[in-house]
Formats: C-alpha cells, sequence, structure tokens
C-alpha cells in the first residue's frame, strides 16, 4: 500500500502541476510531489537496520532536492525562465541531491543490503561512497553538456584564420554539410579543380595569326598520365606531336596551343615578331 500510495500521489500532484504550468508558468508541485516521495520512502518500514537507515537517506535526498526547487523557483528566479547566460550555482543543488536519490535507490536492494549488515560495515562508510559516487556521476554530466554547448557554438575567427584566408561556417553544417567540409580543406587540395584535371579548354584573349589576321586564341590544358601538375610542363609542342620521356601526352587541339606555363603568351609574342621582321 506504501508503493500504491505514492503511484496516487504523482497522479494527483501531476493533474495539478500541468493546470497550474499552464501559459508557461512556474509550478512548484513537482518539487512538492519529490518531497513528500522522500518524506514517505523515508519512513518507509525495512527488514533490517542497515537498510532502513538507506531508505532514510533516500528519502532525505528527495527531500532535499523538492526544498531546493522550490527555493529556486520562489526566491533565486522569482517564478522567471532561467537566464540565457549560464546556470547559476544554486541551480547545482537540485540535480545532485537527485542523482544522490536515484543512487541510494540503486543500492537499497534486500540482498546488498544483506550482504552489507553482514559484512560489519557501519553506514556512515557506505552513505560516503555514495556521496563520492554522485559527486563523480554529476561530474560527468556536467562535463558532457559543457562539451556539447562547446561544438555546438560557431567557431571565432582566430588571427590564425585571417593570415590563411580561412572562414570557418557561422552555423554548424546541416543539410549542406559536404560543402562546409570541402571549405575547410587546406588550399593545397583544393586549388586543382575538376576542370583543369580533365583536360577542358577555355577560351582566353585574342591574338593575331601568322596572316595578320585575328585568331581567336584557347588554352587548352593537357590530359596527364602520371598526375603532375599541368602548371609544372614548361614544353611547346608542335601540332600532332607529344612529349617523350615525361610520362604524360598532350593531345593538341589546333596550331594556337597553351601547354599549361605562365609564359605562353609572351613566348608566341615575342615568336610573332620574329616572323614579322623576317
Amino acid at each position: 500500500m506504501n508503493h500504491v500510495s505514492l503511484g496516487v500521489l504523482w497522479w494527483a500532484a501531476g493533474i495539478l502541476g500541468i493546470v497550474l504550468s499552464r501559459g508557461g508558468r512556474r509550478s512548484i508541485v513537482p518539487a512538492l510531489a519529490i518531497g513528500m516521495t522522500g518524506f514517505a520512502m523515508g519512513g518507509h518500514a525495512q527488514a533490517n537496520e542497515f537498510s532502513t537507515s538507506v531508505h532514510k537517506l533516500f528519502g532525505a535526498a528527495l527531500g532535499c532536492a523538492g526544498l531546493a526547487r522550490t527555493i529556486e523557483i520562489c526566491f533565486v528566479l522569482h517564478d522567471q525562465p532561467a537566464p540565457s547566460g549560464g546556470v547559476r550555482a544554486w541551480q547545482h543543488v537540485t540535480p545532485y541531491f537527485l542523482t544522490l536519490g536515484g543512487l541510494t535507490f540503486m543500492n537499497g536492494t534486500e540482498e546488498e543490503m544483506t550482504w552489507l549488515e553482514g559484512s560489519k560495515m557501519d553506514f556512515t562508510t557506505f552513505a560516503n561512497g555514495l556521496f563520492s559516487e554522485a559527486f563523480l556521476v554529476y561530474a560527468v554530466a556536467c562535463a558532457l553538456v559543457e562539451l556539447y554547448e562547446r561544438l555546438s557554438k560557431p567557431r571565432e575567427v582566430t588571427a590564425d584564420d585571417a593570415e590563411r584566408g580561412d572562414a570557418p561556417p557561422t552555423s554548424p553544417p546541416s543539410s549542406n554539410w559536404l560543402p562546409a567540409i570541402i571549405a575547410q580543406l587546406p588550399p593545397f587540395l583544393t586549388q586543382h579543380t575538376t576542370a583543369s584535371r580533365l583536360g577542358f579548354s577555355r577560351p582566353t584573349r585574342p591574338t593575331t595569326g601568322a596572316d595578320g589576321t585575328g585568331v581567336e586564341g584557347y588554352e587548352a590544358v593537357p590530359l596527364q598520365s602520371t598526375g603532375a601538375s599541368p602548371s609544372s610542363q614548361n614544353v611547346q609542342a608542335e601540332p600532332g606531336t607529344s612529349s617523350q620521356g615525361s610520362g604524360e601526352t598532350m593531345f593538341e587541339l589546333g596550331e594556337d596551343e597553351d601547354d599549361g606555363g605562365d609564359d605562353f603568351w609572351e613566348e608566341k609574342e615575342k615568336e610573332h615578331k620574329r616572323r614579322t621582321r623576317a
């Protein structure tokens, strides 16, 4: 009947808490239900003295949690929501006592109580162990919350990022996670685009042909067989020829071709001037 009465208590307190919490209002009914549960568990009759002491500790932990929650709502927060700037020191009291109560409840089985009473261990030693375990469990929980908040916030731009030209995303990547990850790669991994690796030609500035007429020049990027960078090739191949010994083939597309070097147009202009003088 003791356990049944606790079920009825939580059912009735839950109905009142829902009614009083409408419209986002704060309610102390859950805290009262927790404190009354502690009172009931602290006075619950047990088979041996050790188990009775453990139940009293369990009831005291729940009672302290309910009292701390009531003080928090009424006197610390003054019926207002918790501030967004962080958790106040008093707000850690309630979850710690709830953690202690849960660990005490899990260590209050009949078999464990019988073994502890036969081991001649005093209750104070057992209680100190529960207090320490509750501190450790609550420390891990707080560390996980801190880690989640730190990883979920956008990273600030540092001086090194500004010097490298890297800008972290303003928000965590969601559906566009792949472009966001590619944007964070080092520049030397992304400087060669897909078009340059596939050998696509792209129009360049117009030049003058051998007969003096205007010719629309273009730049042909060679298809590579060794993975070497196109910018490292300074050999100008004639139409219909291929470079030998370099391990890569130059697929010629016309008379005015770019071999990938930066000085292509300068060499072509010098060659045109020599032909004009001749």
